[in-house]
């Protein structure tokens, strides 16, 4: 079984956070989201996989944290890893 923490920051949260750098807002948004992971160094076996989002269609803001987890291992399953991130939309 794979250790390791999921911490949540928020999906409404980090949007909210991005708005308020944008200049102007469109009826609707679209939303791009990556998860990948990645090692945080080359000397461990350690995982980092972030959820990513960004409003695509509104100029000059930056993705925004939605969730991460840490282990040792691969994320666990992607309905489980995902569960909080899904239930927020």
């Amino acid at each position: 079984m794979c250790t390791g923490k999921y911490y949540h920051f928020g999906f409404v949260e980090g949007l909210r956070h991005s708005l308020k750098n944008a200049s102007r807002v469109p009826n609707t948004l679209q939303f791009i989201v990556n998860v990948d992971g990645l090692p945080p160094t080359k000397s461990t076996t350690d995982q980092l996989w972030p959820i990513l989002c960004c409003v695509r269609n509104c100029r000059k803001l930056y993705p925004f944290p939605v969730g991460v987890f840490y282990g040792q291992c691969k994320a666990l399953e992607a309905n489980i890893f995902l569960e909080p991130f899904v239930a927020e939309l």
